[in-house]
């Protein structure tokens, strides 16, 4: 996913940094030259921000009270501008003042100085890592944060900020995993359509539609992530939010936070010691450690051996500091000590009975222990290569003093090892030489001295070629002076550096190498610098693919929803024109996977885009939005909005036209049809991209409710629809709160005599004084998470008024309630069903659960799995709209089922059409050799019942005998029965 890059200020920016007086009511610049702007002084001579209207001035003032950096937007007459406020010393506050007509994103040097700032006392505590965290929260605006731990592909929820409860540990994707080590940070501006993150499945629940992600990681092992999350789909995360985010996790790995950091002790920084290197300044370290921390003895050591093929399992001690002085070279073997667990884990302390269980691990001539430290050392690769380990006599005041000033000195120390250990190896032996990476040994002066066989092979040159040639002589063309630059700054300043470059072949050609270039120092002189590399090319390829990914379809090639928003935001480079956008949906695609086989259906959506792409303009853009539908992007329409009206119809009837044509797939020709929906783009003031995409899937969702294939633009009244869906959907959660609905029984009747002998239970809801029909309810319920619980609602209730009427005696066979798609896959479904009937004390039988062929067509395998657990619990099932859903019959051999519910299209028609007549037989004939019983829905002429008593049906219901009844009313019916 690619991360945007850091946006620097245009020389036509506006932007102003101001200064508020709150006391003195006045605004200044604190930019010579330039004056604060006049939108925001509409009246100079007025007290500021009186001035800007009661209702802004309120708003500012009551942010000032908060006394915490926040941001506003202004709209004004004159223009909106965005405002980042910071306080000052008192009385005043800084302001960053932007308009944001401004091509500039907001500047985040307020936010980062701040950040910064709580950045400098982390080594106070926990504390200070949690109010870190609160200001990430406050700046990025984000509806909750979260800080999760990470370990064994799992992340655990540590700390929760905003909105919701904290949520169970989630089991972590490898693929995501691996993105998100290689980019650190990633954006999901629309968590729908995001394979990589299916196994979090609180998001779902949460309703978080975006998130951002940032990685808080140790010498390439990660520790813990930070997640940003929203509950609205963002169009995109701007810079700021990217720099706000990755600079506290820069804070945070530089500071881990550590258990039982209650410890408020002030954690001065250890000072490294000056003008030493090498043996000596690992010494100086091992002392002043042992002062600092108030250690009995400090061992800085290197494990032999340190390197593959064989384990680490004897440790030798480089600096050994005890009794005020160093200590001669101690070897002790790993086995059966602490220090052995710092090879497969991070930073150890032991006390107590931990401790104790090692028995005297302590080196000979010191006391015993109470309490021990151990902190690895690891080379590039990530293997452990060394370790600092501290022993306390007696516990320490501040324990935690030892793991904040080991934090700070590793760089320096992983270094100094690795030189240690590399100065060694050359002096001793030139097998270091021979490894998978390339290496060269080049004299102070730049000239190779030695390469290894690897180099040879990577590279294409003999070594006899070589050798004697400036290093630079090896570099491809093209590389610039700031890297070499760069490369000089790191020698001198760290004494190595390490980044990518390019490398030259004996071919000609070149490829990307990761390089470290280490100096090597005698007699504490630099006499070598040893470069290693590795042939970084196919990685470099890998990312590529990845960023092309994030912003495309695998399986087409096209834009995905991600890009095609990326691409609506690309401002215009000619004059404009009106735009379309017009989104195309593949009518029963679902069905197709499901009989066919999903190789099929991906064979179709290939060649359908493949035919497509054929008819439309060269500059039109492409996307598949999901599996089954497409968008098409025409920023150039037209110049009037007449005529983008006539060429997006033109094109649009050309489309529908060219979906109509068959397919030939496998040795069979498939036919289709599609649904398309269209919005336009005006020239100027255009919609957002969120809003453009909005619009035409609702003008989609209106085509597909006229018929198959038709063609359908957006309108006033799609908009108004949108809103009445939205204001639905609010006043829905209301109503669910304040339980505000109410079970409505329609009776059910045997055919053969007329008894009423069950019902079903339908849910009705009243909202000032009106009925809101189910038909418009239900669908806004179905697009939202509100289905699950309103589906509970109607089973505990309905199970409830049956147990109370059957208290009553009365002779109540079997009560029918409907389960949505949504509530019937759901993972909880199974355990929330059993707690309703437990506490109803309903016996299983009694209650009759309807669910749809589409349901179970949705998923087979499951829902069989699930129907099987269902029966076994003793419930009953119905399949509910029989005979509309796709290859019905083929499924119904293999459901567990009951009964099968006719549908009332078959009804209407059934006393007069003999295919109808003909189809309810066969469906009767069939349940009546599997065992089912048949129920049909919406009977409501005698000539209907009569065909049905004829043909076998057992039960009905219908406005024929009665319609839905409330509770009181339906309770006389079933009284009077016999």
């Amino acid at each position: 996913m690619l991360l945007p890059s850091p946006v620097t200020a245009s020389p036509r920016a506006v932007s102003r940094l101001l200064l508020w007086d709150h006391q003195q009511a006045s605004l200044a610049s604190l930019m010579p030259g330039h004056p604060v702007p006049a939108a925001l002084l509409p009246n100079p001579e007025s007290p500021w921000p009186a001035q800007l209207g009661a209702p802004w001035a309120e708003r500012l003032q009551h942010l000032r009270h908060g006394g915490e950096a926040t941001r506003l937007q202004l709209d004004l007459p004159a223009g909106s501008w965005q405002l980042q406020l910071a306080p000052g010393e008192a009385p005043h506050w800084f302001i960053w003042a932007e308009p944001l007509a401004s091509e500039v994103p907001t500047m985040a040097n307020l936010a980062l100085l701040e950040l910064d700032k709580l950045g400098q006392h982390l080594a106070r505590g926990q504390a200070h890592s949690q109010q870190l965290l609160q200001a990430l929260h406050q700046l990025s605006r984000c509806d909750r944060l979260l800080l999760w731990r990470l370990a064994d592909e799992t992340m655990t929820p540590l700390v929760c900020l905003g909105e919701g409860a904290m949520p169970p540990p989630q089991k972590l994707e490898p693929r995501y995993l691996k993105v998100l080590r290689q980019r650190r940070l990633l954006g999901y501006s629309d968590l729908q359509h995001q394979p990589n993150l299916g196994a979090q499945r609180y998001l779902q629940q949460d309703g978080i539609l975006a998130r951002l992600d940032g990685l808080v990681q140790l010498d390439e092992a990660p520790l813990a992530l930070i997640t940003l999350e929203y509950r609205l789909l963002q169009p995109s995360f701007d810079a700021l939010s990217f720099s706000l985010l990755g600079r506290t996790c820069e804070l945070l790995a530089a500071n881990p936070p550590l258990p039982q950091a209650d410890d408020a002790t002030p954690v001065a920084v250890l000072s490294s010691p000056q003008g030493l290197s090498g043996q000596p300044w690992l010494e100086a370290v091992a002392q002043e450690l042992a002062e600092t921390c108030h250690a009995s003895w400090v061992l800085i050591c290197e494990l032999l051996p340190a390197r593959p093929p064989l384990p680490a399992s004897e440790a030798v001690s480089l600096a050994y500091y005890a009794q005020g002085r160093l200590q001669p070279t101690i070897h002790y073997p790993l086995a059966g000590h602490p220090c052995e667990r710092l090879l497969t884990q991070g930073p150890l302390w032991l006390e107590g009975e931990e401790l104790q269980a090692y028995g005297d691990c302590q080196p000979a001539g010191q006391a015993p222990l109470q309490a021990y430290y151990g902190y690895p050392l690891h080379d590039e690769a990530g293997i452990p290569m060394g370790h600092v380990c501290l022993g306390f006599a007696q516990l320490p005041a501040a324990r935690y003093q030892a793991p904040a000033r080991l934090a700070r000195l590793r760089p320096r120390l992983q270094d100094s090892l690795r030189l240690h250990q590399l100065t060694q190896s050359l002096h001793l032996m030139g097998s270091v030489f021979e490894q998978a990476q390339g290496m060269l040994l080049v004299n102070r002066l730049g000239r190779i001295e030695r390469v290894n066989r690897a180099f040879v092979r990577l590279t294409g040159f003999a070594e006899a070629a070589v050798l004697g040639l400036h290093i630079q002589q090896l570099e491809a063309e093209g590389q610039s002076e700031q890297l070499f630059d760069a490369i000089s700054r790191g020698l001198q300043q760290e004494g190595h550096w390490q980044g990518h470059s390019r490398a030259r072949r004996q071919d000609g050609g070149s490829f990307a190498i990761r390089l470290r270039i280490t100096g090597i120092y005698r007699a504490g002189r630099l006499s070598h610098y040893l470069c290693a590399f590795d042939d970084i090319e196919e990685k470099l390829a890998a990312q590529r693919q990845i960023e092309w990914l994030a912003f495309r379809d695998e399986l087409t090639g096209l834009l995905n929803r991600r890009g095609l928003l990326q691409q609506m935001m690309a401002p215009a480079v000619e004059t404009p024109q009106w735009g379309a956008l017009l989104i195309l949906d593949v009518d029963q695609f679902g069905s197709i996977n499901d009989s066919l086989g999903p190789a099929v259906g991906d064979a179709l959506l290939q060649a359908l885009v493949a035919r497509l792409q054929q008819l439309a303009p060269t500059r039109a853009a492409w996307a598949r939005l999901s599996a089954d539908q497409l968008a098409l992007l025409l920023p150039d329409a037209g110049g009037t909005e007449d005529q983008a009206h006539g060429q997006a119809e033109q094109l649009a009837r050309a489309l529908l036209e060219a979906c109509q044509a068959p397919f030939p797939l496998n040795e069979m020709l498939l036919h289709i049809s599609c649904s398309l929906g269209a919005t336009l783009i005006p020239a100027h003031a255009a919609p957002a991209p969120l809003d453009l995409l909005q619009q035409a899937e609702a003008a989609n969702h209106a085509a597909k409710q006229l018929a198959r294939g038709s063609l359908a633009f957006y309108d006033q009244a799609m908009a108004e629809a949108v809103r009445r869906r939205l204001a639905l959907s609010s006043l829905l959660r209301q109503a669910l709160q304040s339980e505000a609905f109410e079970l409505y029984y329609q009776p059910q009747y045997r055919v053969a005599d007329g008894q009423l002998v069950g019902a079903e239970a339908l849910l009705r809801w009243q909202h000032e004084g009106q009925f809101i029909p189910p038909a418009e309810f239900i669908p806004v319920a179905e697009e939202s998470s509100l289905i699950y619980e309103l589906g509970f609602w109607v089973l505990r209730h309905a199970c409830d008024q049956a147990v109370q009427w059957l208290a009553q005696g009365l002779p109540l066979h079997s009560l029918s309630v409907n389960v949505s798609a949504r509530q019937f896959h759901h993972p909880d479904f199974m355990e929330r069903l059993a707690s309703i009937l437990a506490q109803s004390a309903l016996a299983p039988h009694r209650l009759m659960l309807e669910i749809t062929e589409s349901v179970v067509l949705e998923n087979l395998p499951e829902t069989l799995a699930r129907m099987a657990q269902l029966k076994q619990m003793g419930l009953r099932l119905s399949i509910d709209d029989f005979g509309t859903g796709y290859s019905s019959l083929a499924y119904l051999k293999d459901l567990p089922v009951d009964e099968v519910k006719l549908d009332r299209s078959f009804i209407t028609r059934l006393a007069f059409d003999h295919k109808d007549r003909v189809m309810v037989s066969g469906i009767i004939t069939l349940a009546q050799v599997m065992g089912f019983k048949v129920t049909a829905e919406g009977v409501e002429e005698a000539g209907q019942l009569a065909v049905l008593h004829a043909l076998g049906c057992h039960q009905f219901q219908g406005y024929l005998r009665s319609r839905p009844l409330p509770a009181d009313e339906f309770v006389r019916r079933l009284a009077q029965t016999d």
